[in-house]
């Protein structure tokens, strides 16, 4: 009985090597190239998690939107803090760039208001700019009684 001798090499495995890196090349860029036009945002929360008491009932909201999608349309960024149902405009903190402020009402008898930051934008397309949006998680703060 004669054992029967494999045609397996470590030299056969690695000559394909070089020929499949080849191709990988060609289409290394194609697979990455949603990572580029996607690009990438993050939306930062700078409100205290915790405020006094109002005698307006209302609350400043305060966060930073960061950006680096290429084909961004700045002048359209049109941010929102939204509390339950209803959704508040936010306006640019003047000097301070990708900041955005907005008041926010807590009703009298309530002691906890959650909300979430959603930025509307456009980003140039082909043949006409595409609208997107990015949201943040929830937030929750909380209103202390002044003491």
């Amino acid at each position: 009985m004669h054992a029967r001798k494999s045609n397996f090499t470590l030299r056969s495995a690695f000559a394909t090597l070089p020929h499949i890196i080849r191709h990988m090349k060609k289409f290394l860029p194609i697979l990455i190239l949603p990572l580029f036009v996607a690009g990438c945002s993050t939306v930062t929360n700078l409100t205290p998690r915790t405020q006094e008491r109002a005698g307006n009932n209302t609350y400043p909201v305060e966060m930073k939107w960061v950006s680096n999608q290429h084909a961004l349309k700045p002048e359209t960024v049109h941010p929102v803090v939204i509390v339950g149902t209803e959704s508040i405009p936010m306006q640019p903190i003047p000097v301070v760039k990708n900041r955005w402020e907005a008041f926010i009402p807590v009703a009298p008898n309530e002691n906890v208001v959650r909300y979430k930051y959603k930025v509307n934008y456009e980003v140039s397309g082909i043949p006409v700019p595409q609208k997107e949006s990015k949201s943040s998680a929830e937030y929750k703060m909380e209103i202390k009684e002044k003491k």
